[in-house]
């Protein structure tokens, strides 16, 4: 990959990715200056922060570890729950490689592996994510909008 020709890459689909995981969005004129890949993603970081201050800024601290947590903890569940699913599916099919002259015990140990360090980079993946999307709404805010829609329903009778 020739890290030159950055204005001819998919930056549509680049942004896209980065905007659904990261809320930043990138523009080719912005980093144009750069020298090499490490740079770019440097870069993309640094927005990322940027973005991430502003959400600590406006977010009381508190809250957003409390969110943060929850996020984390919640995430890790849900994928544990799914890894353990897939370990018992291979541990059901890993017998057939028997037939394959394939010796089952190493077939396991190598498909395992992979399986919890997909595990592990789909975590990371998926925390992140949701802990950039994440939006605290307030008692009051929650309120008004519930008092919105009481009013609208007592008016469509």
């Amino acid at each position: 990959m020739d890290f030159k020709q950055v204005k001819e890459w998919d930056w549509q689909s680049i942004n896209q990715q980065i905007n659904s995981n990261l809320m930043v969005n990138i523009e080719v004129g912005e980093i144009e200056s750069l020298e090499s890949l490490d740079e770019l993603i440097d870069y993309i970081n640094e927005e990322a922060l940027k973005y991430y201050k502003l959400k600590e800024d406006v977010i009381p601290s508190e809250l957003l570890r409390k969110v943060e947590k929850f996020i984390v903890l919640k995430t890790i569940d849900e994928k544990w729950r799914n890894h353990l699913l897939g370990m018992d599916q291979l541990r059901e099919g890993i017998g057939l490689r028997a037939y394959g002259q394939k010796n089952p015990l190493i077939e396991y140990k190598s498909e395992s592996y992979n399986f919890f360090q997909e595990l592990m980079v789909s975590l990371r993946a998926t925390v992140i994510q949701r802990v950039f999307h994440a939006q605290v709404v307030t008692k009051y805010k929650h309120n008004k909008i519930l008092f919105k829609k009481i009013s609208n329903f007592n008016m469509t009778k």
